[in-house]
């Protein structure tokens, strides 16, 4: 039951709350009708054009490329052996990340 709230260490006091919370809006919802909401509904949903997301996809592989740049270079500056190659080896990140689009 609720499969979309998670039970850690067999604590399942966020279920409870989650289930609690659907109660209180359901008898809300039967002492005034105003108050239902129909969260199936496809206008309530939010659609994200292909163009934003790419660009959240792009952004996320950047970040990538720039963590792994930036733990390359500490590491080499570490072992004072300074390998520009070596650094930018890891630049098919936003590639292959962004190829699997088509």
């Amino acid at each position: 039951m609720l499969a979309h709230v998670p039970v850690k260490k067999f604590d399942y006091h966020p279920k409870c709350l989650y289930l609690a919370l659907m109660i209180r809006s359901l008898l809300l919802a039967v002492q005034d009708p105003t108050r239902e909401d129909d969260k199936d509904y496809y206008g309530n949903k939010r659609l994200e054009s292909a163009g934003k997301l790419v660009g959240l996809l792009f952004e996320d592989k950047f970040k990538t490329f720039n963590s792994d740049l930036k733990k390359q270079i500490e590491k080499d500056l570490t072992r004072n052996k300074f390998n520009l190659y070596h650094i930018t080896s890891r630049q098919d990140i936003i590639t292959e990340g962004t190829s699997s689009l088509l």
